[in-house]
């Protein structure tokens, strides 16, 4: 059974907005060209500031982090990227490639499905080390109402002072250390080793969110289901190795196999729209969005989640593995107008993940020879 799930946990959740000022890549570029003299704090502060309406590309937010060596300044930059995932590119970076015509378009989904069905069974048993730093848009008063909230469920006293919530917006920000744990890749199964108590690290509460399936499902579950949904043309993108054929897809709720757990563990599987890039010549998928479509009455909620693959050594063989995953949900904010058909018009609560992955090597299950006595 094809798997893919976004895991929204969305108890205690506490009232916040985001009041970012809406740019565009060019302007981000401008600022930062003329900020290396600025405090880390402070142009981490005018980033935070900023919604991109267009994406900002893996190499270029690889370029900016490398131009500026702040840490605060890096976490904004990412998470002002990572927030980017879902829209177009700057109108510059498409390029001027005559579209093909249906027939070319046909044979270039066609190899994409086939490459998603054979892509998993090709994969040799390997682990690989998977890295998620955590954003939402919580103010430090609303994480500290949140875990009084939590503590009493545990049954710890914990109280909170009157007016201690406010209502200023709060930009993006990271949760905590980063957590690592170690996927491995066995017998076509994607599992979570738990062996070392380093990778043992729970997701803060307070996160609302988790992903698995980027392995192999995701693949198979976008290029299955558009099989049934809609399939169109969008543009060609710039690859690493050369120009990459992107797909637009659309995904009626009947058959749908996006699953987003919500509360009380209930799965439901969504309408979605998203995009997969596909290399023409090999079929090979390099980049993958899915983006939920609610129906009533859980429109007002978004749940979406993209992955990026690229060349990995595992053994003495090149594979395409994920490399980089982004999560986003938003969740209504109970008892604030959640039941309304618009979701730029609810408070809500926004979780990120940035997932990476890195450190890939062949599984091999370990041998021992016990002498007999």
């Amino acid at each position: 059974m094809r798997k893919l799930a976004l895991l929204l946990l969305a108890a205690w959740l506490a009232p916040a907005a985001l009041g970012a000022t809406r740019v565009n890549v060019e302007q981000v570029e401008r600022l930062l060209a003329g900020s290396h003299s600025l405090p880390d704090g402070k142009l981490a502060a005018k980033i935070s500031d900023f919604e991109l309406v267009e994406r900002v590309s893996s190499a270029r937010l690889a370029r900016w982090q490398n131009e500026f060596q702040g840490k605060r300044t890096r976490e904004a930059l990412l998470a002002l990227a990572d927030a980017s995932s879902f829209r177009d590119l700057p109108a510059d970076e498409i390029p001027a490639i005559a579209n093909p015509d249906t027939v070319a378009m046909a044979d270039i989904f066609k190899r994409a499905i086939a490459y998603a069905n054979s892509a998993i069974k090709k994969l040799p048993n390997f682990s690989a080390r998977r890295t998620t730093t955590h954003f939402d848009d919580m103010s430090p008063m609303q994480r500290m109402r949140n875990q009084a909230a939590l503590d009493r469920s545990r049954g710890i006293q914990a109280t909170l002072a009157p007016g201690m919530l406010g209502t200023t917006p709060s930009p993006l920000l990271r949760v905590g250390d980063a957590t690592s744990v170690v996927v491995t890749y066995r017998d076509g199964q994607e599992v979570t080793d738990t062996a070392s108590e380093k990778d043992k690290k729970a997701i803060p509460p307070s996160t609302g969110l988790t992903t698995y399936g980027e392995f192999g499902p995701i693949l198979s579950v976008a290029t299955g289901d558009a099989m049934h949904g809609k399939v169109f043309w969008s543009h060609w993108e710039q690859g690493a190795t050369g120009p990459l054929a992107v797909f637009r897809i659309l995904v009626h709720q009947e058959d749908s196999h996006f699953s987003v757990i919500g509360g009380g563990n209930m799965s439901r599987y969504p309408s979605y729209h998203g995009e997969i890039a596909v290399d023409p010549a090999t079929g090979a998928i390099f980049r993958l969005t899915l983006v939920s479509d609610w129906k009533p009455p859980f429109q007002p909620s978004e749940a979406a989640i993209a992955v990026e693959y690229g060349p990995v050594q595992i053994g003495n063989a090149t594979y395409t593995c994920p490399i980089k995953g982004v999560a986003i949900s938003k969740v209504p904010i109970p008892g604030t107008g959640e039941a309304s058909d618009e979701l730029d018009k609810v408070p809500h609560q926004t979780f990120v993940n940035d997932v990476s992955f890195t450190e890939y090597h062949v599984f091999r299950g370990e041998v021992r020879i016990v002498p007999q006595e």
